[in-house]
């Protein structure tokens, strides 16, 4: 097995354990509290160490979300490294077609973190040495989208979408580069940026965030995007050869999917409530003790996180897909 999907695999991991606080902080584009829980279904190949060429079209079946679709648009092509000097080059096509799939790229999001990435010394394989400058990059460029986006700033937050993916990559380097001191913990690094304060509240967002795979012509790839601008925001466009993965978040779910239905085949389609995962303040924990439980515990998500409980993965494998039981 690759070394580099191994690393992913363990990135995968690092990122799984801390998504119910990305959930909670997810702010941007709408705070519909779910940033966590679509990295870590849209990334679940990672964690099943997929092979660098059943990869592309795996993480484009399982992307969901904007900050799903945005993620498996870097990690179709940046993957494709096959050894630690590739790493930077394939960076900086990841990080050209991650921005190139988002039709309004923003400062203050994830795609802060694929253009630290991206600058890393091209040639050059990553030494414990490069990895603690890497993150500390990464680390300033979490902290500045708290002034970079005026949603985070009101809400007095880092952007969900770049803190998983600076979670993610300082997992995936840790195992590259071996390096084996202890990091400070992500409450360390990123002080008062962490929590919603209970008397703030979200605008109101589009009312539903809509997830499809479209089957096209070769030509039909353009106008499906011109067209589709036209309906919604956090529009997400990413082209493979599964056929042409969308995302976009709208209040008329039936015309976007007339409109894909006259451009092509509609091959998969998910089609969620955003009103109904409007944030909702978290009771404070002061509890000395911390209950985590994994599925047998037979808590719904709603459940454990309303008691302050961290519920923990289980997996249900079939054939080539695998997805969290507590989804």
């Amino acid at each position: 097995m690759s070394p580099i999907i191994q690393a992913a695999a363990e990135g995968y991991a690092c990122l799984a354990s801390w998504a119910d606080l990305l959930d909670r902080i997810n702010v941007f584009p709408v705070a519909d509290g779910d940033t966590g829980t679509n990295l870590r279904i849209s990334l679940v190949p990672l964690r099943q160490q997929s092979s660098r060429t059943a990869l592309p079209s795996l993480l484009a079946r399982s992307a969901c979300g904007n900050s799903g679709n945005i993620a498996a648009a870097f990690f179709q092509e940046f993957l494709q490294a096959e050894d630690r000097r590739e790493i930077t080059a394939r960076a900086v096509s990841a990080n050209s077609r991650a921005r190139k799939a988002v039709l309004d790229p923003r400062r203050g999001t994830m795609l802060d973190i694929f253009a630290v990435l991206a600058r890393m010394p091209a040639g050059h394989p990553l030494d414990t040495a490069g990895f603690s400058e890497l993150s500390r990059r990464m680390q300033q460029a979490v902290l500045a989208t708290s002034s970079l986006l005026p949603e985070l700033a009101e809400a007095g937050v880092v952007d969900s979408g770049a803190l998983g993916m600076f979670i993610f990559f300082n997992g995936f380097f840790k195992s590259l580069t071996q390096y084996t001191k202890t990091t400070p913990s992500i409450v360390q690094l990123f002080p008062g940026r962490l929590s919603l304060p209970r008397s703030w509240s979200p605008l109101p967002a589009a009312s539903h965030c809509i997830d499809a795979l479209l089957n096209t012509g070769a030509d039909n790839g353009n106008e499906a995007e011109a067209g589709l601008s036209a309906l919604g925001d956090s529009v997400v466009i990413n082209r493979d050869t599964a056929g042409l993965k969308l995302h976009i978040h709208t209040r008329d779910p039936q015309q976007v999917r007339a409109y894909l239905h006259s451009m092509g085949e509609v091959v998969q389609w998910k089609d969620e409530d955003i009103a109904g995962q409007q944030y909702q303040p978290a009771v404070p924990d002061t509890r000395p003790i911390h209950i985590m439980t994994d599925a047998a515990g037979s808590l719904d998500r709603d459940t454990a996180r309303a008691c302050s409980i961290t519920l923990l993965d289980s997996y249900i494998v079939s054939g080539d897909q695998s997805r969290p039981e507590s989804l």
